[in-house]
C-alpha cells in the first residue's frame, strides 16, 4: 500500500460523512416545520377561546351587578326611612318631618356621587335634548319665548346622558295644540 491508496481512502470517508450532515430531507424539514406550526396555531386558538370566555363571563357579570354600587347605598337610604318611619309616634309631624328631610338629603348626596342630577328648568331656555314640552303658553315680560316658564315632572341626567327628560310648559308665541305636536 502506498501513501496515495491512504490518502484516497480517508477522503473519501470524509466526503460521505460530509454528505450525511448535509443531505436533510426536505420533506422530513417541511413536515417537521408544519407540525410545529400546527401546534402552536392551535395553542394560540385555545389561548384565545379562553381568553373570549373570560372576557364574556367578566360581561356578564359586569350587566348583572354594575348597578350593586348604587343598589349598596339606597338600601342605607331605605333603612333611614324604615328609622323615620318607626320614628313617628303620630302626634309628631315634626319629627316626621325631620326624617324625610334626612333621608331626602341622603338620597340626593348619593345620587349625586354617581353624577346623577336632576335637569334644571324654569326660568332657563327650552332645550329639546333636556326638556319635553308638555304645553306652551304666551309669553310676558317675565318669560320670553323659549323660555320655561313651570315643570311638570322633573328630568334627570347622568353625567351626560340624560335619564329622563323634564316635563315643562314653555312661553311660546305658537300656543296651539298642533306646535306642541312637532
Amino acid at each position: 500500500m502506498s501513501g496515495d491508496e491512504v490518502d484516497v481512502e480517508e477522503t473519501s470517508d470524509d466526503e460521505d460523512a460530509t454528505n450525511d450532515v448535509e443531505e436533510i430531507d426536505p420533506l422530513t424539514s417541511a413536515t417537521s416545520r408544519a407540525e410545529n406550526a400546527e401546534r402552536e396555531l392551535a395553542y394560540r386558538t385555545a389561548e384565545l377561546a379562553n381568553v373570549q370566555r373570560r372576557l364574556a363571563g367578566e360581561r356578564a357579570d359586569l350587566i348583572a351587578y354594575g348597578s350593586a354600587g348604587l343598589a349598596r347605598r339606597m338600601t342605607g337610604v331605605l333603612e333611614d326611612l324604615e328609622r323615620a318611619m318607626a320614628a313617628f309616634d303620630g302626634n309628631s309631624a315634626d319629627a316626621l318631618q325631620a326624617g324625610f328631610d334626612l333621608v331626602l338629603k341622603k338620597l340626593r348626596s348619593e345620587l349625586e356621587s354617581e353624577g346623577v342630577v336632576r335637569i334644571e328648568t324654569v326660568g332657563k331656555a327650552f332645550d329639546p335634548t333636556l326638556h319635553e314640552a308638555l304645553m306652551m303658553v304666551p309669553p310676558n315680560a317675565e318669560n320670553p319665548p323659549g323660555t320655561i316658564v313651570a315643570e311638570t315632572e322633573g328630568g334627570w341626567k347622568m353625567k351626560a346622558r340624560v335619564l329622563r327628560p323634564a316635563r315643562v310648559v314653555v312661553a311660546s308665541e305658537h300656543t296651539s295644540a298642533s306646535a306642541v305636536d312637532e
